[in-house]
C-alpha cells in the first residue's frame, strides 16, 4: 500500500512537470511568433521609409521646369509609398489605353473574339475587326462582280486630334481626315437576295488587339476597341465613339469607384485634352491586378522593360530589365507630354503599382525622370543589406 502511494505521488509529479513544459513551449512559440511579426512589421516600415525618402529626393532633385505627378502604392503590403501631385488631373497620352483595355476585358470577357466580316442583306459588315485589311474586304467583295459599293459610314476623327495623328494604315479601321481618301468600311450591294456569308479573318482575338495596344501603343487598335464597345452596348447608335467614351467614364465611376471629374475624349490618348491623375491610373491598374482573369493578361500583354514593346529601349538597363511591366505614353504636341504607368517587381518580392505623369517639358528630359524613377523603385537599402 505504501509503495502504491509513492507511485501515485511520483506519477502526479511527472504529469505536472510535462504540463508545465508544454505550457512553457506554447508560450515560447507565441512569443517567438509575436517577435517575428513585429520584426517583419518593423522591416516593412523601415523599407518603406527608405523608399519614400529616396523617391522624395528624386522629385526634389528635378531641375527641369514642367508639371510632375507621381504616385506609388505597395500592392504586397497594401499601403501608399509616395505621392506628389497624385490627385492632379494631367494629360494622359497613351496611358489612356490602359483604361480602354481593362474596360474591354470587363465588358467583353477575357476570351472575346471580334466578329468576322459578314455579308447579309446585300451589306458588308466588317465586325469592327481591326485586323481586317482593305485587301481582305476587296477579296470578299470580289464574289459580287457587278456590285457598286458606296460608303455607308467611316471612322470619325476626334475634334482635338492633329491632322497627322492618324492617317494611312493597312488595317480595315482606317482614319480619313477630310475627303483626301475614303475607306469603304461598310458596302451596300445591289443584290438584295444575297445570302449571309462569313469571311475567315486574320487573328482577331481581343488579346491580339490589346497586345498591340499596350506593347506597341497602337492607336488604331485602341480606337477599334472603343468603337466595338460603343457598338456592343448600343447597337443602334450612329455615334459608337461617343457611346464608347461614355462607357469608359461609367466604368471608372461604377467599377473603379472614381468619383472625381475626369476628361476623356477618346480611347487611345491622342487627344491632348484627355485628363486623368496619377492616382486614378494606379487605381485602374489595381483593379486589373485584383481581377483573377485580367491580371495574367496584363502581366503578359503589357510592355516588359528591356524585353519588348515600348519599354524595350526606354528601360534597357541591366538592373531594370524584366522588372518593370507597364505602358508608356508620349505626345510631342502641343507641348511635351510623357507618361508611364505599370508595376515594379522588386527583388524583395514586393510589387509596386505606379504612375508618373509629366508635361510641359521635353520628352527626352521626361524619359530621364522616368528611368530614374524606375531605378529608385527597385533600389534596396545597401547599408542594411551589409549589416544583415
Amino acid at each position: 500500500m505504501k509503495h502504491l502511494f509513492l507511485y501515485i505521488i511520483l506519477a502526479s509529479f511527472l504529469f505536472s512537470s510535462c504540463g508545465k513544459k508544454k505550457d512553457a513551449k506554447i508560450q515560447n512559440t507565441q512569443t517567438t511568433e509575436t517577435t517575428t511579426e513585429t520584426r517583419v512589421g518593423e522591416q516593412t516600415i523601415s523599407d518603406t521609409k527608405y523608399l519614400t525618402d529616396k523617391l522624395d529626393a528624386l522629385y526634389k532633385n528635378i531641375r527641369i521646369s514642367g508639371n510632375v505627378g507621381i504616385y506609388v502604392y505597395d500592392l504586397t503590403d497594401k499601403h501608399e509609398v509616395y505621392g506628389i501631385h497624385e490627385d492632379a488631373l494631367m494629360p494622359t497620352a497613351s496611358c489612356m489605353k490602359l483604361l480602354t483595355g481593362i474596360c474591354a476585358y470587363h465588358y467583353f470577357g477575357t476570351n472575346y473574339h471580334f466578329a468576322p466580316p459578314m455579308i447579309c442583306d446585300s451589306t458588308l459588315y466588317p465586325g469592327m475587326n481591326p485586323y481586317v485589311t482593305e485587301l481582305d474586304l476587296r477579296k470578299l467583295k470580289g464574289e459580287y462582280r457587278d456590285v457598286s459599293p458606296s460608303l455607308r459610314e467611316n471612322v470619325a476623327a476626334e475634334p482635338h486630334w492633329y491632322p497627322w495623328d492618324l492617317s494611312l494604315s493597312r488595317f480595315g479601321m482606317l482614319y480619313r481626315l477630310g475627303n483626301r481618301l475614303k475607306e469603304p468600311i461598310i458596302y451596300k450591294f445591289r443584290d438584295s437576295s444575297a445570302p449571309a456569308r462569313f469571311f475567315t479573318a486574320p487573328e482577331s482575338s481581343l488579346d491580339a488587339v490589346i497586345s498591340r495596344m499596350w506593347k506597341n501603343s497602337s492607336n488604331i487598335m485602341s480606337t477599334s476597341v472603343l468603337y466595338a464597345l460603343g457598338r456592343r452596348l448600343s447597337p443602334a447608335s450612329t455615334k459608337p465613339e461617343i457611346v464608347g467614351v461614355a462607357t469608359l467614364r461609367n466604368f471608372l465611376h461604377s467599377e473603379i469607384g472614381v468619383k472625381d471629374s475626369v476628361q476623356i475624349h477618346d480611347g487611345c490618348g491622342l487627344c491632348p485634352q484627355d485628363r486623368l491623375s496619377p492616382k486614378i491610373l494606379t487605381r485602374i491598374l489595381t483593379y486589373g491586378y485584383n481581377a483573377p482573369k485580367i491580371r495574367p493578361k496584363m502581366m503578359r500583354l503589357l510592355s516588359i522593360s528591356g524585353t519588348d514593346g515600348t519599354l524595350r529601349i526606354l528601360l534597357n538597363r541591366r538592373d531594370v530589365a524584366g522588372k518593370i511591366i507597364g505602358k508608356t505614353g508620349t505626345l510631342s504636341h502641343p507641348y511635351g507630354i510623357s507618361t508611364l504607368a505599370g508595376f515594379a517587381k522588386r527583388d524583395d518580392g514586393r510589387i509596386l503599382v505606379f504612375a508618373v505623369m509629366l508635361s510641359q517639358m521635353s520628352v527626352l528630359d521626361a524619359h530621364v525622370i522616368e528611368r530614374n524613377l524606375c531605378k529608385t523603385m527597385l533600389s534596396v537599402d545597401k547599408r542594411k543589406a551589409v549589416t544583415q
